[in-house]
C-alpha cells in the first residue's frame, strides 16, 4: 500500500496537498484505491481515495492510529555538505531509510558547499520516508556554523568521526535510551581549530573504520552501524 504525508492527521475526509496528490496521479492511483497516510510524527492510518483530481486528492480516514518509534535511542548526525550534491541527496536518501532521526547540516572551514537547498532536502527525506514506509520523518535541518551546534546542543552522547581515534564506533557504550550526536566533516577534513573546540564541548574522537571514507559513505555508515548495534 502507498504511504502519503500530510501536515494534520484526522479522522473523516482529508485533503493531500499539491505535491502529494501529483505524487498519488504519478503512481497511476485512482478513486476507491486504498492507501496509508501519515502526518510524520508517528500517527498513521489507512484510507479511500474519494477524490482524485491532478491537483486535489481527498482520502476518507475512519480511525487514526499511532505507530510507536520502533527504537528508543535517537542518532543525530551532524554532517558538511559535499561538494557535489547528488552525493548529500544520495547520503539523506540512504540515511532515512536505514534510520536515522535527525540531520543537521553544517559549515565548517573546509565545507566545500556554502549553501544549501534545504526545501528540496526535506523533500527527499519525505520520499525516502514513503519508500521505507515510515510513520516518523526525521527532521533535516541547517546550514548551522559548527561553532554553534557545539554551543547549543544538550546531548550528552556526542562523538566526532576522525581517521586517527582510538576508539572504534564498537565501542561506543551502547544506550538503548540514549541520545547520540556525530558530527562528520567535509572533504577536507576538520581544522585543529575545530577539533580542540570539539573536545573542549565534550565531543569524543571516534574511528569510524580502517579505511578513509568520504563524507557521505561516513554518514550512511554511522546509520548502518547504529542499526546493526541497536536494531
Amino acid at each position: 500500500m502507498n504511504l502519503f504525508y500530510t501536515n494534520k492527521l484526522t479522522a473523516g475526509l482529508i485533503t493531500l496537498d499539491e505535491e502529494e496528490s501529483r505524487h498519488f496521479n504519478v503512481l497511476r492511483l485512482k478513486e476507491q484505491d486504498k492507501v496509508l497516510v501519515s502526518d510524520g510524527k508517528g500517527n498513521y492510518a489507512e484510507g479511500i481515495a474519494i477524490k482524485a483530481g491532478k491537483k486535489k486528492v481527498e482520502i476518507k480516514i475512519d480511525e487514526v492510529h499511532h505507530s510507536p518509534k520502533r527504537k528508543t535511542y535517537e542518532l543525530t548526525i551532524a554532517i558538511a555538505p559535499t561538494k557535489h550534491n547528488e552525493r548529500t541527496e544520495w547520503f539523506i536518501e540512504k540515511a532515512v531509510e536505514i534510520g536515522v532521526d535527525k540531520i543537521i547540516f553544517v559549515n565548517t572551514k573546509n565545507t566545500e558547499r556554502n549553501k544549501i537547498n534545504l526545501d528540496r532536502y526535506k523533500k527527499i527525506a519525505r520520499s525516502a520516508g514513503k519508500q521505507s514506509l515510515t510513520f516518523h520523518l526525521p527532521e533535516v535541518m541547517g546550514l548551522v556554523k559548527l561553532e554553534s551546534l557545539f554551543n547549543e546542543t544538550t546531548t550528552e552522547e556526542k562523538y566526532i568521526a576522525l581517521c586517527n581515534s582510538d576508539l572504534h564506533i564498537r565501542q561506543v557504550p551502547v544506550n538503548k535510551n540514549g541520545n547520540y550526536l556525530f558530527i562528520v566533516g567535509p572533504e577536507g577534513g576538520f581544522t585543529e581549530k575545530e577539533i580542540n573546540l570539539a573536545m573542549k564541548n565534550g565531543f569524543k574522537p571516534v574511528l569510524l573504520s580502517g579505511k578513509r571514507l568520504r563524507t557521505e559513505t561516513a554518514g550512511i555508515f554511522i546509520s548502518t552501524a547504529f542499526e546493526l548495534m541497536f536494531g
